[in-house]
């Protein structure tokens, strides 16, 4: 996963690789050495659309993505998946999860609005 990483104070920043978020703010940090005067903000680089290559149908708004359009590729979970039970011979899973195809458009007021 790569991640943009900048310091606070704006003077440094740069996208570090890392297994998670912390990892990266270590590579920033051994990258960067003693230049750091300040704190860093760690976020993850936006997910770039796909090109679709059959017509989908937008989960939010409902209108078609044709082929050959950009959208982008959304994984939804409905329930908690930590609250599996197991029963004698059975395993009882209270979640289902699904990836959910969404237009440019409405990932621009998605995104926005649930930040």
């Amino acid at each position: 996963m790569i991640y943009n990483i900048k310091s606070i104070d704006g003077k440094l920043q740069g996208q570090f690789e890392g297994t998670s978020a912390k990892d990266a703010a270590i590579n920033a940090f051994n990258s960067w050495g003693s230049e750091l005067k300040s704190k860093i903000e760690v976020t993850k680089e936006a997910p770039k659309p796909i090109r679709a290559a059959k017509c989908y149908t937008c989960d939010y708004c409902r209108n078609n993505i044709d082929k050959g359009d950009l959208y982008f590729r959304v994984n939804r979970t409905i329930g908690n998946p930590k609250n599996t039970i197991i029963l004698p011979g059975t395993i009882v899973h209270n979640h289902y999860s699904y990836t959910a195809h969404v237009c440019t458009n409405c990932k621009r007021v998605y995104s926005r609005s649930t930040s």
